[in-house]
């Protein structure tokens, strides 16, 4: 089994609090997924942004 992490629509419009489309909470997610993408990073495992 391959191992891959999928970081979906982590855009400015929809993550920082005064966004036009922000969603509450966005920000708060965010430590995780910077601890995540640098593990991954780290280990040469795929990340893929999806927009």
């Amino acid at each position: 089994m391959k191992t891959a992490l999928i970081i979906i629509d982590m855009q400015n419009d929809f993550a920082l609090p005064d966004a036009p489309m922000g969603v509450a909470g966005a920000m708060a997610v965010l430590p995780n997924i910077r601890r995540v993408l640098e593990h991954f990073r780290a280990q040469r495992l795929p990340v893929f942004h999806v927009v």
